[in-house]
C-alpha cells in the first residue's frame, strides 16, 4: 500500500486567463495538474496514483455535501468517476488516450468515452455498463451556467445507455 500526503499550492492567475478557461470550459487545475505530469516526466503508475487520490478526494468532498448541496455534491462526484477514467488510463498506459489529452490540453467526452473503451477491454464490459449507470454530465469541464455542449448530442456511454 502507498500512503499520498496532500499538499495544496497557492497559484496567482491572471483574471484574464481564468476567464478564458472559463469560456473555453477549461479546468485549470487539471491542466495544471497534466502539464505537471507531462513535464516532470512521471511514469504512469505516478499518473495513476494521482488521479486515484484526486477521486478519493473529490469523492469525499461529494459525500460531505450531499445532504448541504445536492447540485455541487453531483459535481464533486462526477470530478471522481473522472478521476478514476484518467487514473485507470494511465495505469493501463492507454498511451494514445494519453497522448491525444496532452494534445488538445485537456480530456474531452469523446476521449474519456475512448478510454471507457479500451479500459472495459481489459477490465470487461461491467467496467462501461458501470460508467453508462452512473449518467455522468454530459461534458468535461461544462462550467455552471454554460448551456451549450460540444459533444453534438450524440449518445454517450458517459451518459448512460438511453444517452441521459
Amino acid at each position: 500500500m502507498y500512503r499520498i500526503e496532500v499538499q495544496s499550492l497557492t497559484l496567482s492567475v491572471p483574471r484574464e486567463i481564468i476567464e478564458k478557461a472559463e469560456r473555453k470550459g477549461v479546468d485549470l487545475e487539471s491542466l495544471i495538474l497534466e502539464v505537471l505530469i507531462e513535464k516532470l516526466d512521471l511514469n504512469p503508475d505516478d499518473a495513476s496514483k494521482i488521479h486515484i487520490s484526486r477521486a478519493k478526494k473529490f469523492l469525499d468532498e461529494g459525500k460531505e455535501l450531499i445532504s448541504k448541496d445536492s447540485v455541487q455534491a453531483s459535481e464533486k462526484l462526477y470530478k471522481a468517476a473522472e478521476e478514476c477514467v484518467k487514473g485507470l488510463t494511465y495505469y493501463f498506459n492507454i498511451e494514445d488516450v494519453i497522448n491525444e489529452g496532452r494534445r488538445r490540453g485537456r480530456w474531452t467526452v469523446s476521449l474519456l468515452e475512448k478510454a471507457v473503451e479500451e479500459i472495459s477491454e481489459k477490465l470487461g464490459t461491467w467496467f462501461r455498463r458501470s460508467v453508462g449507470q452512473s449518467k455522468l454530465p454530459p461534458c468535461l469541464g461544462l462550467p455552471r451556467g454554460k448551456t451549450r455542449c460540444h459533444c453534438g448530442g450524440e449518445k454517450s456511454t458517459l451518459r448512460g445507455e438511453n444517452g441521459k
